[in-house]
């Protein structure tokens, strides 16, 4: 499993280099089992324009096929949904990503005066990076944030 992950790290960073000038709007790199779907016209880095990753062995078998239905078929990439759902994606990973990194930041200052709330903590440090988190989002990212830390 280690290896793969390293190999898929080197073809992203390859890809980076050979798809500078790339103008295909989808981007796939698998090995039969895993896919790594990308949306080659986000702005960054090949690696960041990763918006899936798919494995045909260990994911629900439906869920797979939609997925390759979402991305894959000509009229749903001609009709904009492909793409709308490709950019939605990214977006909720650039989201989760602003949380996780917000998040310590946010732990302090809720155990400072005025003690904000840990979720109005959060939403406050995003925001302050120039992204819009819901308090929703927050509430979900801090449930499955308490569930995988360890108790002590």
């Amino acid at each position: 499993m280690a290896k793969w992950t390293e190999t898929l790290v080197g073809l992203s960073n390859s890809f980076e280099t050979i798809y500078r000038n790339n103008t295909a709007e989808f981007s796939i790199i698998t090995d039969g089992q895993k896919w790594r779907f990308y949306y080659s016209l986000a702005s960054g880095e090949f690696g960041k324009k990763c918006f899936k990753h798919i494995d045909i062995v260990k994911d629900d078998l439906d869920d797979v096929v939609l997925l390759f239905q979402a991305f894959l078929t000509k009229s749903e990439i001609l009709n904009g949904n492909a793409k709308k759902d490709a950019t939605d994606y990214l977006s909720l990973n650039q989201r989760q990503q602003a949380m996780e990194d917000a998040f310590p930041k946010a732990r302090r200052l809720s155990q400072e005066s005025p003690y904000p709330r840990l979720p109005e903590a959060l939403i406050t440090i995003v925001e302050q990076s120039g992204m819009h988190v819901s308090r929703q989002e927050v509430e979900s990212f801090l449930a499955k944030a308490s569930q995988s830390q360890p108790r002590i």
